[in-house]
């Protein structure tokens, strides 16, 4: 299908999906905010220099409402309140 598409190349960029992922977690009101997408790295030279981005918008997803909608609800379900603990969950 991207082949197909009319878009300007330097505007838009198709980033195909490679996975998803979705958290275990049986209660779905937590298990919401537990997933991920997976898609092709598309920056110019990240392959060529043998690096990778993950990007973690659960981290930093915000604007919910109520008194802590200005806390991600990641960092709020599993008390996640500094970069180390964001790294210790990632790595878990």
């Amino acid at each position: 299908m991207v082949p197909s598409l009319a878009l300007d190349r330097k505007l838009v960029l198709v980033s195909n999906v490679i996975a998803t992922i979705a958290h275990t977690e049986p209660d779905s009101s937590i298990a919401k905010y537990c997933a991920a997408v997976v898609r092709e790295y598309h920056e110019d030279g990240c392959e060529e220099n043998g690096k990778q981005m993950i990007v973690c918008t659960s981290l930093l997803e915000t604007g919910h409402a109520g008194p802590d909608g200005n806390i991600p609800p990641l960092i709020r379900v599993f008390e996640l309140h500094s970069e180390e603990l964001h790294m210790k969950w990632l790595e878990r």
